[in-house]
C-alpha cells in the first residue's frame, strides 16, 4: 500500500469479503494480481519488439535513449563527431541547457494566460546543425558563420538572452561577461541590446545542414501507428540530443560467479553472484556540439516568444524550457486569445489550463495555479520539484510565499518491514523566498535581473 488511504480500503473490502464468504485467499489474490502485471509488461514488451525492428536494424540496446542514438546514426553514420578532447570542453562550456525563470506575479488588475510550444525540441532538430570539421580561429573579424564563439559582450536588460553557468546552474544576468555561445543566439543578443566588446576566439564548422530532419519525420510519422510506435517515436526525438551530449563512465560492472577480474575496483555479493566493478576507457561524448546547438535553438525560440508576447501587450511571469506564461491586464486578456503570433505563440482558449484564474510563482519548478477544467471545475495545481500529492495545495503556497512563511508538507505511507507494517510520515519544510537567479522588486510583483558585478563569480 502506498497510501494510509489504499490500506483503510482495502480493510473494508476484506471485512466484508469474510463477513459474506467466510474465506479470503491471499496468496491466491497476490498470485493473480502478479500474473495481470507480468501480462501487461510481458505484451508491452512484444509490442516494443515489433515496432524496433521498422527503425533500427541494430541488436537491440538497452536503454531508450540509445534507441534514439542507434537509429540516428543509421541516417547519418557520421553522426559520432569523433572531435579532441579541447573542442569537446569548448562545447561543453557551450552547452547550457533549458531556461527556467521566474520573472513576476499578478497584480489585482491581471489575469494570466499560459502557453506551451508543440514539439519545441523536434522542430529545433529539424534546423540546420552543424557538421564536418571544426576550426579554431583566434580573435574572429566577425561571428556571422556557422559556429561557438568565446566573446566578452556588455547587456543591459529586463530579460537578458545569453546564459552563464555558475555551479551547474543557468543564470542570465545584466553586466558585462564573457562565455562562449552558438553564432544565433549572438545575433539575437545583439538586436536586443547586448554590446560585444570583443571576439576572443571562434570554433567554426565547415558545413551546416538540416541533417536530422528525415530521422525527425520518420519519428513523427511512426507516433501516429499506435500505442508502442507513439512512445518510441516521441523517445527517439526527445532522447537523442541528450544522448548526444552524454559523456561516457570511467568504469562498467560485471556480475559473475566466476573467478573475480583482473584488477577489479570494488565488489559486493548479491545472492549467488558477485559483482564487479571494472575500470574501462572512458568514451567520449557522441556529439556534443549538436545537442549544445539544439538547446541554443530552443532557447531562442522561446525568447522570440518572450518579445511577441511583450509586444502583444502582455507581461512574462515565468517560463520552463518550452512554456510561456504571461498577465495581461483584466479587461483585455480576452481579446488575446486564439490569436497566433510570429513566435508561434497562441494562447488557445479550446485547451484547460490557458486562463489562470490565480497563481502564484516562487522559484524556478516551485509555483502554483488555479484554472477551470473542461467540465468548469476549479483545479488547483501546484509544482514542487521532486514533490508529488500537492492537491488542494494552491492557498497554502500562497500563503507561504507571500507572507515569508515556512511551506510545510507531509507525506503518509505504509511500508512493510519484514514481518511488520508500519505507518510512516515524510514531514518536509520549504523555503520558498529563496529566489537567487533575480530580485523580487515591488512586493514580489516584478523582479530584476542581477548585475555580475553583484555576483561572487566575476
Amino acid at each position: 500500500f502506498t497510501t494510509l488511504q489504499e490500506f483503510n480500503e482495502f480493510n473494508e473490502l476484506y471485512a466484508d469479503f469474510k463477513t459474506t464468504q467466510n474465506l479470503f485467499d491471499m496468496k491466491k489474490i497476490l498470485i493473480d494480481y502478479c500474473k495481470r502485471d507480468s501480462l501487461i509488461v510481458k505484451n508491452g514488451v512484444k509490442s516494443f519488439l515489433k515496432v524496433i525492428p521498422l527503425i533500427n536494424n541494430k541488436k537491440i540496446p538497452l536503454s531508450a535513449s540509445s534507441i534514439a542514438l542507434q537509429t540516428a546514426i543509421q541516417f547519418y553514420p557520421k553522426l559520432r563527431g569523433g572531435y579532441s578532447t579541447l573542442y569537446n570542453e569548448i562545447f561543453k562550456m557551450a552547452y547550457y541547457g533549458g531556461r527556467c525563470e521566474v520573472f513576476g506575479n499578478l497584480l489585482p488588475n491581471e489575469t494570466a494566460l499560459h502557453f506551451d510550444f508543440k514539439g519545441m525540441y523536434s522542430s529545433c532538430m529539424q534546423e540546420k546543425l552543424p557538421l564536418g570539421k571544426a576550426i579554431f580561429v583566434s580573435e574572429p573579424h566577425d561571428f556571422n558563420k556557422p559556429g561557438f564563439y568565446l566573446i566578452n559582450f556588455t547587456h543591459f536588460t529586463n530579460i537578458p538572452v545569453l546564459p552563464i553557468k555558475i555551479n551547474k546552474k543557468l543564470n542570465f544576468f545584466v553586466g558585462t561577461m564573457e562565455g562562449w555561445f552558438w553564432f544565433e543566439e549572438i545575433l539575437l543578443a545583439i538586436k536586443y541590446g547586448a554590446i560585444v566588446n570583443k571576439i576572443i576566439a571562434g570554433l567554426i564548422f565547415d558545413k551546416y545542414e538540416p541533417f536530422l530532419n528525415e530521422y525527425v519525420s520518420l519519428n513523427l510519422s511512426l507516433r501516429d501507428q499506435g500505442f508502442a510506435e507513439n512512445i518510441i517515436g516521441k523517445n527517439n526525438i526527445n532522447l537523442l540530443y541528450g544522448r548526444l551530449g552524454m559523456e561516457g563512465v570511467d568504469s562498467q560492472f560485471l556480475i559473475s560467479n566466476l573467478d573475480a577480474p583482473i584488477n577489479f575496483l570494488s565488489s559486493w555479493v548479491m545472492n549467488n553472484s558477485t559483482i564487479y566493478e571494472i575500470k574501462s576507457n572512458k568514451i567520449k561524448p557522441i556529439n556534443l556540439a549538436i545537442a549544445a546547438v539544439i538547446t541554443s535553438k530552443a532557447r531562442i525560440k522561446l525568447y522570440r516568444g518572450f518579445k511577441d508576447v511583450e509586444a502583444f501587450g502582455g507581461r512574462i511571469l515565468y517560463s520552463d524550457t518550452d512554456s510561456i506564461i504571461a498577465a495581461f491586464l483584466k479587461n483585455i486578456y480576452r481579446d488575446k486569445l486564439d490569436i497566433e503570433l510570429s513566435s508561434g505563440v497562441k494562447f488557445n482558449s479550446g485547451t484547460s489550463g490557458t486562463v489562470l484564474e490565480d497563481a502564484v510563482f516562487a522559484l524556478p519548478k516551485a509555483y502554483s495555479v488555479v484554472y477551470r477544467s473542461k467540465d468548469n471545475c476549479l483545479v488547483q495545481q501546484t509544482k514542487i520539484k521532486s514533490l508529488r500529492n500537492l492537491n488542494n495545495f494552491h492557498y497554502k503556497f500562497k500563503d507561504a510565499f507571500l507572507n515569508n512563511k515556512i511551506l510545510v508538507w507531509r507525506e503518509k505511507s505504509i511500508n512493510k518491514y519484514k514481518f511488520d507494517i508500519k505507518y510512516d510520515e515524510i514531514v518536509l519544510k520549504i523555503r520558498l523566498n529563496g529566489l537567487d537567479k533575480r530580485k523580487w522588486i515591488n512586493k514580489k510583483y516584478f523582479s530584476r535581473p542581477i548585475n555580475y558585478d553583484e555576483t561572487s563569480n566575476k
